[in-house]
């Protein structure tokens, strides 16, 4: 069974738009710590692992101090590093009433349902610590336990420095993930299911939301206060466009030309490091090289936004298992190049 959790949005000017093309790009933005709207949060201590350590020293001699000392030098410096990460705030919960005043523009905005698993597992060379927050009466204290564990990728420390709040926030019902960097991050455009309107959202935005994402497979719900209480339920609402699946299946009409062409990638990988992304894609049939470079620019800014080099091969269905791909687009410094057996156009 999916793990859903949601991100509530607002919807007023300029945010709904700034927020649409996000979502259109399929990224979102972790900021880092000091970006939260909780002065308090990430607040940790170490008290306790000082206490440990003096005690440890005691039982294991002199010798123990310097190793000690390096052990607390490294501790120091990996909670100094929380500034660098991203954190990405969810919520287990759709239809907190809270939530929506305080993060969705008092109802006027909308609600991203994600699943989970797929968020996470979008491009697994990446770390991404995934985990929901812990609500306190008190900041957490960092003991020679999470330090022991920090072998295991440290994901015990950064619960620990990321993973708590104050129990004032507990209605939230927050789930997070951690990246290693701050900033724009590119997820896999199957992972976003669903959009809850808001109470008060205009009708020309919601309108606005199934234009831009039609043929994505999107659900659509409406939500409503329930008669006689303060609780919120949610309403299927129904597409104003044709529900078939075409958002990266095929090339429309509008670009070809003659008629639309299926396609199917059938690989895709990137790597985080070089920032290259590689895909591979079965045409249906053969098509122009205005309709390939149309394809390469919606792959670049819908698949992999962040790379600086994307190498793309195109085979015709039939001939999936040839040699030599029947087409390629590569992207490279701000230029896509397309090639069709040796001819290349730029």
């Amino acid at each position: 069974m999916a793990k859903l959790v949601y991100k509530y949005r607002g919807g007023d000017d300029p945010i709904f738009k700034r927020d649409l093309n996000s979502l259109e790009e399929n990224c979102f933005f972790a900021p880092n710590s000091d970006k939260l709207n909780d002065p308090c949060e990430t607040s940790v201590f170490t008290d306790k692992f000082d206490a440990q350590s003096v005690i440890f020293s005691k039982f294991l001699g002199d010798n123990s101090k310097q190793h000690l000392d390096n052990v607390n030098n490294a501790l120091k410096n990996v909670i100094n590093r929380k500034k660098e990460v991203g954190i990405y705030s969810l919520s287990k919960t759709y239809k907190d009433e809270l939530l929506w005043a305080h993060y969705a523009n008092a109802h006027y905005g909308f609600c991203i349902e994600y699943d989970l698993d797929i968020l996470i597992d979008t491009y697994k060379a990446e770390n991404i610590y995934s985990f929901p927050v812990t609500y306190s009466n008190t900041p957490p204290q960092i003991g020679i336990n999470e330090v022991s564990k920090s072998n295991q990728g440290g994901l015990s420390i950064i619960k620990k420095m990321l993973g708590y709040k104050s129990k004032r926030w507990a209605y939230e019902k927050e789930h997070r993930l951690i990246i290693d960097k701050f900033g724009e991050q590119a997820y896999n455009h199957k992972a976003v299911k669903a959009i809850y309107f808001g109470l008060r959202m205009e009708d020309e935005e919601k309108e606005a939301i199934m234009n831009r994402f039609q043929g994505r497979g999107i659900l659509y719900f409406q939500m409503y206060q329930k008669e006689k209480s303060y609780e919120l339920e949610a309403k299927p609402v129904n597409d104003i466009n044709d529900t078939k699946l075409t958002y990266l299946k095929e090339i429309p009409l509008s670009i070809t030309g003659s008629s639309s062409v299926k396609y199917e990638i059938v690989k895709k990988d990137y790597d985080w490091v070089s920032k290259k992304g590689t895909i591979e894609i079965i045409l249906e049939l053969e098509v122009s090289k205005a309709s390939l470079k149309w394809l390469a620019e919606l792959i670049k800014n819908h698949i992999f936004k962040k790379a600086e080099r994307i190498f793309m091969f195109y085979y015709i269905k039939g001939d999936e298992n040839a040699e030599i791909c029947w087409a390629t687009s590569h992207f490279s410094v701000e230029k896509i190049e397309v090639s069709i057996n040796d001819f290349v156009n730029t």
